[in-house]
C-alpha cells in the first residue's frame, strides 16, 4: 500500500497564525515521526543543472530507474485487479537504503524535509513527495516548474495554478491534464487523491482541486490540505503503464497499471483514484 503523507492543518492567514502553527507543531511532535523544532537539519541537496530541451524527461526517467534498482526492482502489478508485489525488493527499514531516503528528504528542501534528512529514522515520515523532489533535483528540473516539497499538494497546486494564471505558458514544462483522457508518456506524473481527514469526497478532476483551494483562500486559509500520491511514468506500452514512485509498499517500486490502446490509464479494483496528470513538456 502507498503510505499517506501526513495531512497538515490549515494555516490561517493573518492574525493568530503564529499560535495556530505552534499548536500544529506540538500536535505533530506528539504524534511521532515528526521532529520537533529543535531537531537538527541537513543541508539542502545540490541539484543538477537545468537540462536543455529534450533532455529533461530522459534524465527524470534515468534517475527514477536508478533508485528503483537500488531498492531491488520491486514491482506492484495492478493489472489483475488486486495488486501483487513481486519481486519484493528492499523496504524502507533496510539499512542499505537509509542513506537514500535521507537524500530524498534533503531534495525536498523545506523545513520538514531537512529535519528528516538529518534523522536516523527517515522512514518514520511518509516520503513519496520527497522522492519525486529527488528525481526532479537529480534531473535538474527548475523549481519554477516543479517546486521541491515534502507534500505532493505543494507542487501539484503550483502546476495547476500556474496553468490557470498563464494559460498556454510557452515556458512551462508541466501542465495539468485529465488522466483518463490523456495518452500518457514517459516523464508525466500520474497523481491520485488520497482524501481529506474530514471525509470529504475524493477529487475527480484537477479543476475540483483548484476550486477547493480558491474557496479556502476566500475563507482566509492559505490552502486546503489533502493526501496525495504521484508516480513518474517511465514506460508506456499497449495495455500497460509503468510508473515509479516512492513509499509504494514502503519502497521505491514500479507500478504496472492497465491502459487502453492509446496509453490512457484504465481504473480497475485497487488502482489509485487519479485526478490529474502533470504532463511533461520537454522543451
Amino acid at each position: 500500500m502507498m503510505t499517506a503523507e501526513p495531512e497538515q492543518p490549515w494555516r490561517r492567514v493573518g492574525r493568530g497564525a503564529a499560535a495556530t502553527l505552534a499548536a500544529a507543531l506540538l500536535l505533530s511532535a506528539c504524534a511521532g515521526g515528526m521532529p520537533g523544532a529543535d531537531a537538527p537539519r541537513a543541508a539542502p541537496l545540490a541539484c543538477a543543472p537545468q537540462p536543455p530541451a529534450g533532455a529533461m524527461v530522459p534524465a527524470m526517467v534515468a534517475a527514477a530507474e536508478a533508485e528503483w534498482r537500488a531498492f531491488g526492482q520491486p514491482v506492484v502489478d495492478f493489472r489483475g485487479g488486486a495488486p501483487s508485489l513481486n519481486p519484493a525488493g528492499l523496504d524502507e527499514t533496510d539499512s542499505r537504503v537509509r542513506a537514500r531516503l535521507q537524500l530524498y528528504w534533503r531534495a525536498a528542501a523545506d523545513d520538514h524535509g531537512l529535519k528528516m534528512g538529518a534523522s536516523d529514522v527517515p522512514e518514520l515520515s511518509p516520503w513519496s513527495a520527497a522522492f519525486i523532489s529527488y528525481v526532479a533535483c537529480a534531473a535538474g528540473v527548475s523549481p519554477a516548474d516543479l517546486p521541491p516539497a515534502s507534500r505532493h499538494l505543494d507542487y501539484v497546486d503550483h502546476v495547476i495554478f500556474r496553468a490557470i494564471r498563464t494559460p498556454d505558458d510557452p515556458t512551462a514544462r508541466f501542465v495539468p491534464a485529465e488522466p483518463m483522457a490523456t495518452a500518457l508518456r514517459p516523464g508525466d506524473l500520474l497523481c491520485a487523491d488520497r482524501g481529506r481527514s474530514d471525509g470529504a469526497p475524493e477529487l475527480d478532476r484537477w479543476e475540483d482541486r483548484a476550486a477547493e483551494v480558491i474557496a479556502a483562500r476566500q475563507s482566509g486559509w492559505d490552502t486546503r490540505p489533502r493526501g496525495m500520491h504521484c508516480d513518474l511514468v517511465v514506460r508506456v506500452a499497449p495495455g500497460t503503464i509503468a510508473a515509479i514512485g516512492g513509499n509504494v509498499r514502503d519502497r521505491v517500486a514500479m507500478s504496472l497499471f492497465p491502459a487502453d490502446p492509446l496509453g490512457r490509464p484504465v481504473p480497475v479494483t485497487g488502482t489509485p483514484h487519479w485526478f490529474v496528470t502533470l504532463a511533461a513538456i520537454d522543451r
